[in-house]
């Protein structure tokens, strides 16, 4: 399994760190944090280095999530989303779908069996194994199909079983996909959601654009 660790993002004033091995966030601002923070990637992101920096600085305030070494993934050339599928609500005429209810039920199960850390892990080595892409045509029709079935995800996570349920329905046609976790501040929520270049598959640009990405599987 593919290691993962912490991230962080900068979200209106505050620095919001995910800790995927706890599965926790933390929101600290970013004034504070200010002699840590000081240099981007290339596409405006902190650096894994630039992260532990931090981290380290919150180890010694008494946060024990930080106790972990950031781990760049090596699938992160995220791209700002622009658009997102037109989802139908559900109808009884498309019922009759097994393989996504198979994956609902695949995706439920495995978020009560299994820590955040275990299910990106897997879903990243899943993907790196992956040969040859699919055309971006086949993946919007399979999404299509498969959002009939969204109100069957429970509320409880909803957009996290909904991702990986909508993962597990592409399998080898989600090569390029991107499996997108973001944060919102000064209220902070967390989401995430699955996209293709630019193209939102299982939620509204409304919607997303809201949340800053922290971590791309």
């Amino acid at each position: 399994m593919n290691e993962v660790g912490l991230f962080a993002a900068d979200v209106g004033g505050q620095i919001v760190f995910l800790n995927v091995a706890r599965n926790r966030y933390l929101a600290v601002a970013r004034d504070i944090l200010a002699p840590f923070l000081v240099q981007e990637d290339e596409r405006g992101r902190f650096t894994p280095a630039e992260i532990e920096r931090a981290a380290a600085a919150l180890r010694q305030v008494g946060w024990p999530s930080a106790h972990v070494k950031s781990a760049p993934l090596p699938l992160t050339s995220h791209i700002q989303a622009t658009r997102s599928l037109e989802l139908s609500p559900l109808k009884p005429t498309r019922l009759a779908n097994p393989r996504a209810a198979l994956s609902l039920f695949r995706a439920a199960r495995r978020i009560e069996r299994y820590q955040l850390a275990e299910i990106v892990g897997s879903r990243l080595a899943h993907r790196l194994k992956i040969a040859c892409s699919t055309s971006p045509a086949r993946v919007i029709e399979r999404s299509l199909a498969f959002a009939a079935w969204r109100p069957l995800a429970s509320d409880k996570d909803r957009c996290l079983c909904d991702s990986l349920a909508l993962s597990m329905y592409l399998g080898r046609d989600g090569k390029d996909i991107d499996w997108v976790f973001g944060v919102s501040a000064p209220f902070f929520l967390a989401h995430c959601w699955l996209q293709m270049g630019d193209l939102v598959l299982n939620d509204s640009i409304e919607h997303t654009r809201q949340y800053a990405p922290v971590m791309i599987v």
